[in-house]
């Protein structure tokens, strides 16, 4: 076993059987892991669940509620993965000194929150359920047609709400497996996340990567996707081999792999539910993903959160395809990886700091494979976005040798006023999302607010941090910026919906019924119904003070 630390990323050289190589993992990077994501992960559902409304905002019910979450949701979730994987996490545990409860809450997250949000968002259980903190992901797979050097290649970009501790403790793992028909593969995450099953090469030219979605279907005999996934990275040699063992595997809840093939030219994108699988194939040499069904079976299940998330997952879509097709033929590492850090919003046509973008505040980590090769491209820069900074090559030389990896300077050629107004965002966003200080994202955001923003969305997102803190006047002036300025439709509407909100509480009913009646027919049926009932129905204070804000996109997550 070897360990190389390159500034912040933890480069791993691991042998043995998977349980040593788990182990290995803990024990390099023990100090690393005291103050990564995990111990974040472990606490970040309990942390929704407190803020909860309804029936939740009862303290003794909360409190109940994360018991019943820890002791009883999680153990029955953890029932169903295969006893060698169990003993992976123990040796994971034991090496990194960490209590085994802590890891399973971890690896358990992502699809404890989706357990928890189809409670919510289907209205079964909890009423206001937080549905905020939603993970999501942007892979881009390009034919060797496409591209100038004649290889197949990979772009992946993992967004993910635990920003500040995951991309500051980045790892990439070469794993040599002892065990019989396991391959060598490159995994990339963060410290004490030991899984090959969200971002990951093997050395036959396989790829996979993880898409996160939030549907209907949900099943407590289904196991974790990263295990499915590293099934796939430690046995598939070709794509027939990749699908055979997704058949064979059910998840927990709604999940797409992106899996692709450098050998045979080919890319899929394996959309899973707990019943169904659908394989969309690569088309016209192009295979795009990012946290929606595309099947349209599948798509009728998910759960539309916001209008604003349907467009950012479109947004991110739309504008993939638009940089591929703009350099066909042409396509390089460095294409991909400023498609990684691209801020660009296809819908309004303008530079964005957030919403409808490919990079975004929880792009936690930016990978180019070229497969190949069996050489990949991982960002270097430690704070969110991460794909616009410089990247850094990695093959197994770099493990065998203990050769410098390169240094490949990011594309993206940002002002630094645009780079500084990131920045200051993405503090408003650590307060707040990470943190629960909304007094402190408020004022940290007002730093970059005001009538000479060109953001729309930023102006947008202090008015609802204003709305929290009741300072409904700033929320109303934030507003007023906004009109004029390049926004979707649906944006535009929700925009609007707040500003009669406003005008209401602030006493002028007649102008806030006005603009209620012109919304009678939006394009969102929540903004419909809501202007509805609005135009018949004085707005009660708490409806507009009981928004839930989920600062990865302009519009909150409920109201």
């Amino acid at each position: 076993m070897k360990k190389i630390k390159i500034d912040h990323i933890n480069l791993l050289h691991l042998k043995g059987t998977k349980e040593e190589m788990a182990y290995q993992h803990g024990k390099l990077l023990q100090e690393e892991i005291k103050n990564s994501a995990i111990n974040v992960l472990a606490k970040k559902n309990q942390m929704v669940i407190s803020e909860a409304a309804g029936l939740l905002s009862n303290k003794i019910l909360n409190k109940l509620v994360i018991l019943i979450y820890e002791n009883l949701l999680v153990p029955i979730l953890s029932f169903a993965l295969p006893k060698e994987e169990k003993k992976v996490l123990s040796a994971l545990a034991k090496g990194a000194n960490l209590g085994s409860n802590i890891l399973l809450r971890a690896y358990y997250q992502a699809d404890g929150l989706m357990f928890l949000s189809r409670v919510s968002m289907m209205k079964y259980l909890f009423w206001r359920f937080p549905k905020r903190d939603i993970p999501g992901c942007s892979s881009a797979v390009v034919s060797k047609e496409l591209t100038s050097e004649k290889k197949l290649l990979v772009m992946r970009n993992q967004d993910y709400p635990i920003v500040g501790t995951w991309e500051k403790n980045t790892l990439v793992a070469y794993c040599e497996p002892s065990e019989k028909g396991l391959l060598p593969h490159i995994f990339v995450s963060s410290a004490g996340l030991h899984t090959s099953g969200l971002t990951a090469m093997n050395d036959h030219g396989i790829t996979v990567a993880a898409h996160a979605h939030f549907g209907e279907d949900i099943s407590f005999l289904g196991t974790l996707i990263f295990y499915i996934g590293q099934e796939v990275i430690t046995k598939a040699k070709n794509i027939e081999e990749a699908v055979h063992i997704i058949k064979k595997n059910k998840p927990h809840a709604n999940w797409t792999l992106v899996i692709s093939s450098a050998k045979e030219n080919k890319a899929i994108a394996a959309e899973i539910t707990p019943k169904k699988v659908m394989i969309r194939e690569m088309k016209n040499g192009k295979l795009a993903h990012t946290n929606f069904f595309h099947h349209k079976e599948l798509n009728k299940k998910e759960a539309l959160i916001s209008g604003s998330r349907h467009d950012d997952d479109h947004s991110r879509i739309i504008r993939m395809h638009e940089v591929l097709n703009q350099n066909a033929g042409n396509i390089t590492n460095e294409t991909l990886m400023g498609l990684s850090g691209d801020h660009w919003d296809p819908i309004s046509k303008q530079l964005r700091i957030m919403g409808n973008t490919v990079s975004v505040m929880t792009t936690v980590k930016s990978v180019i494979f070229s497969p190949e090769d069996f050489t990949l491209y991982v960002s270097k820069k430690n704070t969110s976005p991460v794909g616009i900074g410089d990247f850094i090559k990695i093959n197994k030389e770099i493990f065998l040798k203990d050769l410098k990896p390169n240094c490949i300077q990011s594309p993206n050629k940002y002002s630094p006023e645009f780079l500084r107004e990131l920045s200051i965002y993405r503090d408003a966003f650590i307060a707040q999302q990470m943190n629960g200080d909304t007094k402190k994202a408020l004022k940290i955001i007002k730093n970059i607010c005001g009538k000479d923003q060109k953001d729309a969305h930023v102006n947008i997102q202090g008015s609802y941090l204003s709305i929290k803190v009741h300072d409904y006047d700033y929320a109303l002036e934030l507003l007023d910026y906004t009109f004029g300025k390049s926004l979707s439709q649906n944006m535009s509407e929700c925009r609007d919906l707040f500003y009669g909100m406003l005008k209401e509480t602030l006493g002028d009913r007649e102008s806030a019924r006005s603009i209620y009646q012109n919304l009678k027919n939006a394009q969102a049926e929540k903004i419909q119904s809501i202007a509805r009932n609005l135009t018949n129905n004085k707005l009660n204070r708490r409806q507009l003070n009981s928004i839930m804000i989920d600062m990865q996109f302009p519009e909150p997550v409920d109201y």
